[in-house]
């Protein structure tokens, strides 16, 4: 178990994280059920555990250990997809209060900006909404020529779209550079506007004030949430999976509508 939890901290989960993961691992065969059982057994095991977040949380960790054993693991993941979107429901309906506002919302209050020519809100609202990004990715510089320090992130202005290159966000050591290639009009035109400059505030302790300001008391992980919330499907998550640089496993953990 010890090359396992070291395996858990070389994916750069924070340590109550991978506490957590190995304490559920002890509790599930404590209940009588085998880590190495055949996928179809397992998913019978899973399924005893109540709907919502303790078969979530359960089928986090066995999808986890899974992976790490290389063991069959496709529908156990499927489970998990399930999982997620079950426990968003149940706190959704069991805590209206802690509601978070529809995407859309998000996107009338981006237009607004675009308006009213703030620029900067604008262009930092279209990325949050579309890469789910965290608070240091929107650490940018803008340029007209291709960077050459890959330590950095950028939006490279060409004349009809704009490079969104990320080299410098939490999870980089685990997937690599990312890049993407943005032709929305109205973002391209913002970027166009602030030219040679710097997108936020280089102070990071700063970027969460900034951006609750700019989404109106909302966190880049409240939108996150909502994002996961309002997907449909495995493939609209493996989307934010892959734009984020986050596994299913951590959204799965991580990311519940209403509890945090």
């Amino acid at each position: 178990m010890d090359d396992y939890t070291q395996y858990l901290k070389d994916q750069m989960l924070a340590p109550t994280t991978v506490r957590n993961h190995i304490r559920n691992l002890g509790a599930y065969q404590e209940a009588g059920f085998s880590i190495d059982s055949e996928e179809d057994k397992t998913i019978e095991h899973l399924k005893t555990y109540d709907v919502g977040s303790k078969r979530q949380t359960m089928v986090s960790t066995i999808s986890k250990y899974r992976t790490y054993k290389q063991l069959p693991n496709d529908n156990i993941r499927q489970l998990l997809v399930e999982a997620v979107k079950d426990t968003i429901k149940i706190n959704d309906t069991n805590n209206q209060a802690r509601d978070i506002p529809s995407i859309s919302v998000f996107r009338r209050m981006m237009r607004d900006y675009f308006i009213k020519k703030d620029f900067a809100s604008c262009a930092i609202l279209y990325l949050l909404l579309t890469f789910k990004v965290r608070n240091a990715d929107l650490m940018v510089n803008i340029v007209t020529k291709k960077p050459t320090d890959n330590t950095k992130n950028y939006l490279l202005l060409r004349p009809t779209s704009v490079v969104y290159i990320r080299n410098d966000y939490k999870t980089f050591k685990t997937y690599g550079q990312k890049k993407h290639r943005i032709v929305n009009k109205m973002f391209v035109e913002c970027i166009q506007k602030l030219d040679d400059s710097t997108l936020i505030d280089k102070d990071l302790n700063n970027i969460t004030r900034v951006i609750k300001k700019i989404t109106g008391g909302y966190t880049e992980a409240d939108l996150m949430k909502r994002s996961v919330f309002e997907a449909k499907g495995l493939r609209a998550y493996k989307k934010i999976s892959n734009n984020r640089g986050t596994s299913l496993q951590v959204m799965a953990d991580s990311y519940n509508i209403s509890t945090q």
